[in-house]
């Protein structure tokens, strides 16, 4: 049994498919699918059950992966403790949705050039975020929620205010009994955002309202929101020039995002953390 094998059996729990993770370990998928059959040829038994929605462990699977992952952790900790010797920091992957992605680590990261770490930004929808965060497929993840789990160090990173935006003055004045007779753009059913505005509007006795369109990412929303394509729910981390804020209270919406990693790593994370969170504090209040 190789390490390499255990990484690509790993990744397949994390990213649901054989293609998914092909795409992810930057690897063939006949070459992830000859590594599965060789670990499973030596354990003798199947991994994954494969279906048109992607891959399910099997039982042998699920009791496959907690091990897996610890060693996996063991010798990332065992490198780490080389590196930190040699006061290397080392490469750092950090997963984080669309709007952290594009509009937050960018800038801090760039502040963070002559730091040591070397990042790799993965971007990921909420499921591949909580799948990162189980499989410990990302040193760093960056969530809008706290999760729950005693190997956690979780630290409050930075607050996102939410607003419904237009393309035209007078909807400002928009109140949410005229949301209904709207023309709404909404993102994909996985995005983040999309939740809190869903629940937000179920809140409102507004839902269900069928959009014009269902887009996945901000630039696309912010775009077809000033094209006049109609009204929709954008980050204020976005430049929202040109852009029309409603201002009704009912429709500002703010989320907490936190930067959550695993205790295990602790030591050589924190310096990097400690950064971001310094650098996004000067950010915020500049």
């Amino acid at each position: 049994m190789e390490i390499s094998q255990l990484k690509v059996f790993t990744a397949i729990c994390s990213a649901g498919s054989f293609t998914a993770a092909a795409e992810i370990l930057h690897m063939s998928q006949p070459a992830i699918s000859q590594q599965v059959a060789l670990l499973e040829k030596e354990l003798r038994t199947r991994l994954f059950v494969r279906g048109r929605g992607g891959v399910v462990l099997t039982a042998s699977g699920e009791q496959l992966l907690n091990d897996a992952l610890m060693i996996i952790e063991h010798e990332g900790l065992a490198k780490r403790k080389i590196l930190q010797a040699e006061n290397k920091p080392g490469k750092v992957t950090i997963s984080a949705g669309g709007t952290i992605s594009a509009w937050v680590l960018p800038g801090l990261l760039k502040k963070l050039h002559s730091s040591g770490f070397s990042v790799h930004l993965v971007e990921r929808d909420e499921a591949g975020l909580r799948a990162d965060l189980k499989s410990g497929a990302a040193d760093l993840v960056v969530l809008d929620y706290r999760p729950q789990g005693a190997n956690l160090v979780i630290h409050a990173f930075t607050r996102d205010k939410i607003m419904l935006a237009s393309s035209d003055k007078k909807d400002a004045k928009l109140r949410p009994a005229d949301i209904k007779n709207c023309r709404m753009i909404f993102y994909h059913d996985e995005s983040a955002i999309q939740q809190i505005v869903e629940a937000r509007l179920r809140e409102l006795k507004l839902w269900p309202i069928k959009p014009v369109m269902r887009l996945r990412s901000l630039v696309a929303m912010k775009n077809s929101i000033e094209a006049g394509l109609g009204i929709g729910f954008v980050s204020e981390k976005v430049n929202t020039e040109g852009l029309v804020k409603v201002k009704h209270r009912a429709f500002n919406l703010e989320r907490e995002f936190f930067l959550v990693y695993r205790k295990v790593a602790a030591t050589r994370l924190e310096p990097l953390v400690d950064r971001l969170l310094k650098a996004e504090k000067n950010l915020t209040f500049k």
